[in-house]
């Protein structure tokens, strides 16, 4: 049975493979686990989530008290899996606290907007083009605020590229259900692996102080809804090609560290395995 409810990482999981969504998201099938002698991308980026939530939220941006929050949290996923070897952990544990003091650093250097919303969930109904109806959930990693303007931002623990579909779905739900009188600035990624917050969607008349867009993510007044009305409508072919059961692996863009791999049919050849 396909799915009525998506979030935005999971149609994009779809274009990336329809057949790994099919397994993961249909099926419900959890590959198991490898043993891992440190934690994983995903539990870092998990743990980094939470660190930085819990930072933003108490104010905590004395060195001590980052260093402190940082070995009382890692230590919940470590008490979850045995076999860690404390060594790799607790470099893993220097590089985390490095990453965030940096990050603070840029945060004090920040007037305005501020964080106002962290980890702001949300499911709601949405209306796409040809008629189709879905729902949408997510979570909003941090929402920021000036007097007129709101600015999405989605933190990224792993590879650079990010598409601009999340961001738009993100600013139509906080728009929709949360800060319905103020005006969308846009959405950025917050790059926490070189501290870069320049890539993502922004209004040209509504850039925040301080930001410096790439010039590929400054969208013009004049394009601005456009970006949504496009998002829409990918969003639309994915669902429409969802219900009509088209779960076809990608094997020319299939990767050798695919989960799935053991279950797929198609075969691939890697370099070297």
């Amino acid at each position: 049975m396909t799915p009525d409810t998506f979030s935005s990482s999971e149609l994009e999981s779809y274009e990336a493979c329809p057949y790994g969504f099919y397994l993961k998201s249909c099926l419900k099938i959890r590959p198991p686990r490898a043993p891992e002698p440190q934690l994983d991308p995903s539990e870092l980026g998990t743990l980094v989530h939470k660190l930085l939530e819990k930072i933003l939220r108490q104010n905590r941006f004395e060195p001590e008290e980052v260093r402190s929050l940082v070995e009382t949290e890692s230590a919940e996923f470590c008490r979850a899996r045995p076999g860690l070897i404390p060594v790799l952990i607790e470099k893993q544990q220097q590089e985390i606290r490095e990453t965030l003091l940096a990050f603070l650093e840029k945060e004090r250097e920040r007037q305005s907007p501020r964080p106002t919303y962290l980890e702001w969930s949300f499911e709601m109904p949405l209306s796409l083009p040809s008629g189709l109806e879905i729902r949408l959930k997510g979570r909003v990693d941090r929402i920021d605020l000036d007097r007129k303007n709101f600015l999405v931002i989605d933190y990224k623990t792993g590879r650079k590229n990010a598409s601009s579909l999340q961001l738009s779905l993100y600013i139509l739900a906080v728009q929709s259900l949360l800060l319905k009188d103020y005006r969308p600035a846009g959405g950025l990624y917050y790059h926490l692996s070189d501290l870069t917050c320049d890539s993502g969607i922004l209004h040209a008349d509504r850039i925040p102080d301080g930001i410096r867009p790439r010039p590929g993510s400054i969208i013009p007044a004049a394009r601005w809804e456009e970006v949504f009305e496009k998002a829409l409508e990918r969003v639309a072919a994915i669902v429409q090609q969802i219900r009509q059961e088209r779960f076809v692996p990608q094997p020319d863009d299939c990767t050798p560290n695919c989960p799935f791999r053991s279950l797929c049919q198609v075969r691939v050849a890697y370099p070297g395995g």
